[in-house]
Order: C-alpha cells, then structure tokens, then sequence
C-alpha cells in the first residue's frame, strides 16, 4: 500500500542460512510461511524492510520474526 507516508516499499525475509525465502514489493502482502510452494519449518527468520518516503529519505528496519506451527 503506497500511501502518503512513503512512495517505494521493499520486505526480503531470509533463514537461518540467509538465504531469501521471501520477497515483496507491497507493503500489503505479508509472508504465509511458505518457500516455492513448500511450508517452512518453525523457527526464526531474518527480515529487511526499506521504503522510501514521500520526502525522499530512505528508512531501513531490520529483525527477526519467529515462524510457529
């Protein structure tokens, strides 16, 4: 959701071996737990969120979100 706080938006989530399990370019689209299709096993992964803002300054985040099942 491009609003009027921020104009570009980008979320990479990775495991434990920092590989990329997810990507999205839309801030309304969440992860569901899933890798090509296959249900990833519970446990904690690393994500990357960057937008830009409609002043253009440009904010990182990162952290951990932990996977249950």
């Amino acid at each position: 959701v491009k609003g009027k706080f921020f104009s570009d938006f980008s979320m990479i989530i990775y495991n434990g071996s920092g590989n990329v399990v997810f990507t999205s370019a839309d801030a309304a689209t969440g992860w569901d737990g899933t890798f090509n299709g296959e249900r990833m096993p519970a446990g904690a992964y690393a994500y990357l969120i960057t937008v830009k803002t409609t002043g253009g300054a440009e904010k990182r985040r990162t952290g951990t979100v932990t996977l249950l099942r």
